[in-house]
């Protein structure tokens, strides 16, 4: 079946809205995450914006990035 231009932007679209995170924890998980999400929140890449993330939670290390992400996010 082949989806027509529209169909595909949107479902495109669709994709790129967050309404939420939940940051695992653990020192390896909490480190690989920070970077992660400083490459996705990157000005040159933009594969996310603030704005599309609706709520932000986490355990452990990744509490932790998600206090220091919604900080970030509210400056």
């Amino acid at each position: 079946m082949r989806m027509s231009r529209n169909a595909t932007h949107s479902c495109m679209e669709r994709t790129r809205s967050v309404n939420g995170l939940a940051l695992q924890g653990g020192g390896a998980y909490a480190a690989f995450t920070a970077g992660a999400l400083k490459a996705m929140f990157s000005a040159e890449r933009g594969l996310l914006r603030p704005a599309a993330i609706r709520s932000i939670s986490g355990t452990s290390g990744g509490a932790l990035n998600a206090l220091l992400l919604g900080v970030g996010i509210h400056e």
